[in-house]
Parts: C-alpha cells; sequence; structure tokens
C-alpha cells in the first residue's frame, strides 16, 4: 500500500485566524502551514522562528513547540494536521520557500483555491489527493524519509482503522510472529514511545477531529473505545491539559 494513502487528517482549512490565536504543537501529529501574511512565530526551547509569507513550513510529530501571533495583524494560512503511515523521520521542522510556477505553488494554489470555496461543496478525496502531491514533494525536496518497517507500519495501520477497538500488545505480537519483548523494542525504537503510549494519543488526535466537528462528547467517547465519557474527558484533559468542553470553545471553526 502507497504511504500517501495512509494519510488522515485531524483538520485542515484556509483562513484568516482568530486575534486569540494560539497553540501548543502535540507529539502526536503532524502540521503543514502555508503562509499568506501576518505577524506569527513557534517557539521551541531558545528557539523563536516568525514564519515568512509564501513559506510552506513542516512540522513533524515527535517535536514539541508554540505557536502565536500577533493579534493585530492576524496570520493568514493553509493548514493542515494530519498522520500518516508511514510515519515522516523528522527531529526538526522543515521550511521552503515557494517559487512561482513551481509544481509546489501550483498544488498550493489549488488547495487555496479549493479550500477558499463554499465549505460544503468540499470533498475530502480531492483535499487528500492535492495534499498527497505537495508533501511527496516536499519530502522529495528535504530528502525527508518515511519508516522503512514493513512489520512497524502493517502495525499502525491497524491501530489507525481499529483505534476504537480493545488492542493488545500481544494481539500485534502474535500478528508479526514475534516474541512479546521483542514486538515492544523495535516498536518503541521506531517511534519513541510505546504501543499502549501510541494507541492512546492516536485515540486523542482522532478525538480532536471529532470534537472540531461539534460531534457529542458521548459519542467521542464510545467511537475512540473508552467506556464511558467520564473515563473518556479525564483521559483527554489530562493528554491535552483540558477538558473536551474547554477544548471545542477554543477550537472554533477558522472563517
Amino acid at each position: 500500500m502507497a504511504a500517501e494513502s495512509m494519510i488522515k487528517f485531524i483538520c485542515y482549512g484556509k483562513g484568516v485566524a482568530p486575534s486569540h490565536w494560539t497553540f501548543d504543537h502535540f507529539p502526536y501529529v503532524n502540521r503543514l502551514y502555508y503562509v499568506f501574511g501576518g505577524t506569527a512565530y513557534f517557539t521551541g526551547g531558545q528557539m523563536r522562528h516568525q514564519l515568512k509569507p509564501g513559506h510552506l513550513y513542516l512540522f513533524p510529530y515527535g517535536i514539541e513547540f508554540s505557536a502565536v501571533h500577533d493579534g493585530a495583524d492576524c496570520l493568514d494560512h493553509l493548514y493542515f494536521d494530519f498522520v500518516t503511515v508511514p510515519p515522516l523521520q523528522m527531529d526538526r521542522f522543515a521550511e521552503y520557500r515557494v517559487e512561482p510556477n513551481t509544481v509546489v505553488d501550483h498544488l498550493t494554489r489549488a488547495l487555496t483555491l479549493y479550500l477558499s470555496d463554499d465549505h460544503t461543496a468540499r470533498d475530502e478525496v480531492t483535499v487528500r489527493t492535492l495534499f498527497q502531491g505537495l508533501l511527496a514533494v516536499f519530502c522529495e525536496t528535504y530528502g525527508i524519509e518515511r519508516l522503512n518497517d514493513s512489520r512497524i507500519n502493517r502495525v499502525l495501520e491497524l491501530i489507525h482503522e481499529k483505534y476504537g477497538d480493545n488492542l493488545c500488545n500481544r494481539y500485534f505480537a502474535d500478528l508479526l510472529h514475534l516474541d512479546l519483548r521483542h514486538f515492544l523494542r523495535i516498536f518503541k525504537q521506531a517511534l519513541k514511545m510505546t504501543p499502549n503510549k501510541y494507541i492512546r494519543e492516536y485515540r486523542m488526535t482522532q478525538a480532536e477531529a471529532m470534537l472540531r466537528k461539534r460531534e457529542s462528547i458521548q459519542d467521542v467517547a464510545t467511537r475512540t473505545g473508552y467506556e464511558s465519557a467520564a473515563s473518556f474527558c479525564h483521559a483527554f484533559k489530562r493528554s491535552r491539559g483540558m477538558s473536551p468542553s474547554a477544548f471545542i470553545k477554543q477550537n472554533s471553526p477558522v472563517e
């Protein structure tokens, strides 16, 4: 299965961020931004970097940082939060200046036009097709590699498909015909976290996507494999630092 076919969006869109816009980048999703204008920065440790108009930025899942903008000069951008199998192999952000009349320029323009139309007419298959091309060119330009371990990629595909089920490490180890300890070792080496943590945090990324669509907390809890809304709310707050209700209030769609 082609790597690009396994992209799943948490959210995407085009617009000017509200004046109160800010976010903490959790290390379980990737972000791709194209900046049209505004004054915005991302920070991590001692680093402070301005997001420049006419540039693409790829933030991989394995890093942590925060972002903020000037409320008097709001960020205008394309944005995509996504997960993919095989995962990207990056340990820092990548920045790409988009030159006119290049493949990246045409793909960015196509996504901009499509996402600027009436949102009711958007087809996620079209968005994904255009985005796959953009990400592929970006990765080729920067020599960004994907995880080259078919065993772990198979496990990730199953997690992304069945994240609401009761998944266990023994099931994955048996599926791959591996000793349990060996499976746990190679998974943690590849993803920098245990399978249980990956499943838990992947459920949270999917919960975010559902909450952005204003699905009920009870429905989100059920679909992400939690026995009750209370247990889901506890897990979400422990992972994201806020309740699902607070997340909904903080993440109104960008207009």
